[in-house]
């Protein structure tokens, strides 16, 4: 997920609440990363994890593009 704000933050939240239901549907959406600006966190929906690094755009496609199915969601 690009862009973790507000909105964003907001969106994470609807789909944790929603998971269950979701599944029950066959659908499955997991978080494998969100970034902002400067910072991002990979296998983690938290960019305030102690995880978090700093952004490189490089590391990041990598990543996502070694997920089945990647989906980039920019809010």
């Amino acid at each position: 997920m690009v862009g973790c704000g507000l909105i964003g933050s907001e969106l994470q939240s609807q789909i944790e609440s929603q998971r269950a239901a979701l599944a029950a549907e066959g659908l499955a959406i997991d978080v494998v990363a969100v970034c902002n600006s400067k910072k991002m966190a990979l296998d983690s929906a938290d960019i305030t994890s102690s995880s978090a690094q700093a952004l490189d755009y490089d590391a990041l496609v990598r990543h996502m593009t070694s997920r089945p199915n990647p989906c980039i969601v920019r809010i």
